[in-house]
């Protein structure tokens, strides 16, 4: 019974993680290591198991995994011999990881390093993942009845009032959760879609209107 109850806290994965110091926050915040933490999935792997998933080296990946390791976002949970060799099997510390509250310094302060790295991080995943769409020819850059079939990208400026605003993200927030939620019988016709949102206040006055009457 106690063997049983020690293997199921081994593998048991948290379902947040809160990362309390801008060190841990600059390792998760790396492009390469967000994709190892992503491949992991729920099930223990090793780091040849993990190469294979990302097709890269092994040997490209010793270093960032021990990192992970080290800031404890992911933890060995046992170990195994191949060819005389000790092959350790790693295991996602927790499903979520989410940055302390006073680690994003409030507004105000100036100090802005936290939301720097995680604004660096979020950026470069997504440009990164664009280009290699782009290269493999993945993004459909055709247009059916004026718009790109499988690619969406530009910037807008909104006037609203605090009312619209509100509305206006409670809106999106609703619909990204509505198609999060779609669950479907088979996975031949599903594929994956990156949606990178950024909505915010800004320090920007609005336009100011046209005079009518000028010339």
């Amino acid at each position: 019974m106690s063997d049983a109850n020690t293997t199921q806290d081994q593998y048991h994965i948290a379902d947040k993680l809160v990362i309390e110091n801008l060190e841990t926050l600059k390792v998760v915040a790396d492009p390469l290591r967000l994709r190892i933490l992503d491949a992991f999935g729920d099930k223990p792997h090793t780091v040849k198991q993990i190469a294979k998933v990302l097709g890269i080296p092994p040997n490209k990946l010793y270093y960032h995994v021990n990192m992970l390791e080290e800031h404890g976002l992911i933890r060995v949970v046992d170990t195994r011999i191949v060819s005389g060799i000790i092959e350790k099997l790693y295991l996602i510390s927790a499903h979520q990881l989410t940055p302390a509250k006073g680690l994003l310094s409030p507004s105000g302060t100036g100090n802005t390093e936290g939301w720097e790295v995680m604004l660096d991080s979020i950026f470069e995943d997504n440009k990164q993942l664009l280009l290699e769409s782009v290269r493999d020819g993945v993004v459909d850059l055709s247009k059916e009845n004026g718009t790109h079939t499988s690619f969406n990208f530009g910037t807008h400026s909104l006037e609203l009032t605090s009312e619209d605003a509100k509305n206006f993200n409670k809106r999106l927030v609703e619909l990204v959760n509505e198609f999060s939620d779609l669950k479907h019988e088979t996975t031949d016709n599903v594929k994956v879609y990156r949606l990178f949102i950024s909505f915010f206040l800004t320090n920007r006055p609005p336009d100011a209107p046209e005079d009518e009457n000028s010339d």
